[in-house]
């Protein structure tokens, strides 16, 4: 079974933790489609498992220590497929990795003014249903919801080229200011929309490369600016699971996987107005009782003329 591995050890998202920030109703999709998820301390590995077959890296709070991003970097080199979940708090030491990527996160959260067509009162939501012409969102329709996020562009170097996927509405902005009051945008410090929130970077591996030394294949990151979208909290609203499963699909060079709906529990139960409710009661306790009786006594005057 394909590896996902999560890194630990600087408050990251937890796969396998409750919390409403956690990744666990997203982790429980991935074991449900085979994948098997394991955490992993570079501090004190050494080593990305070579059977990794994605290594995630999900929103950490504090600084890598510059060994364990010569670990990431090593992974890459190596030919290792990334997920990479920012947030607006900033990088925490991963400035090489982004370098050798060519991405680069742009200041401040986004604000999208749109969210209060959806009844969200956050300005820091932002909403997308603009997506690019990449495989991860192809045929993509279904809105989805970042909350608290930042801008990503990027500027492939060497041998990577990369695509845009995910992009905010055009009445949002890359907010650098305090958010709080009434927020506008300021066209000397502020980014104008439409963002793009997420990238995907891919190279072509040559066979002293390619971790299995057969055919050459495509080497896959994805950075994107946002981590809340997969968490326990948010993963429900719009297409967020449906987003989250094929981004892991993509990385995973499971191609046809992708755009395949994730089956849930169908909610069969029978949502009734007040109103329904007491007509339907009332029959049961009225009208119900009250037919059988007028039946029985038919039944019975007619068998006794009989």
């Amino acid at each position: 079974e394909p590896w996902i591995v999560f890194v630990e050890g600087h408050g990251e998202r937890s796969p396998f933790g409750q919390a409403n920030h956690d990744l666990q109703v997203w982790a429980q999709q991935l074991q449900a489609k085979g994948f098997q998820l394991h955490g992993l301390n570079l501090a004190t590995a050494g080593l990305v498992p070579d059977n990794a077959r994605i290594l995630v890296v999900a929103g950490p709070q504090v600084d890598f220590l510059p060994g364990e991003v010569a670990l990431i970097e090593d992974y890459i080199r190596r030919g290792g497929n990334l997920l990479w979940l920012a947030d607006p708090d900033g990088v925490f030491g991963l400035e090489p990795l982004a370098e050798q990527l060519g991405v680069r996160f742009e200041p401040g959260v986004i604000v999208d003014p749109t969210a209060k067509m959806f009844a969200i009162d956050d300005p820091t939501f932002a909403i997308v249903g603009d997506y690019g012409l990449h495989p991860v969102v192809e045929g993509f329709d279904v809105l989805t919801i970042f909350p608290r996020a930042a801008a990503v562009t990027v500027e492939p170097q060497g041998q990577w080229q990369a695509d845009s996927f995910l992009f905010t509405t055009e009445r949002s902005w890359s907010e650098t200011g305090v958010l709080a009051g009434e927020i506008s945008f300021d066209e000397l410090a502020d980014v104008a929309g439409p963002l793009s929130l997420a990238v995907a970077v891919t190279r072509e591996l040559d066979n002293d490369v390619a971790d299995d030394g057969a055919d050459p294949k495509q080497q896959r990151i994805l950075v994107v600016g946002d981590g809340d979208f997969l968490s326990n909290a948010y993963l429900g609203n719009g297409g967020n699971l449906d987003l989250g499963m094929n981004m892991v699909n993509w990385l995973s060079r499971d191609d046809q996987l992708i755009a395949v709906p994730t089956k849930v529990t169908l909610d069969r139960s029978l949502n009734l107005s007040r109103t329904a409710s007491m007509v339907i009661g009332f029959g049961f306790l009225v009208f119900l009782p009250a037919s059988l009786l007028l039946s029985g006594l038919a039944i019975w005057l007619k068998r006794r003329k009989a």
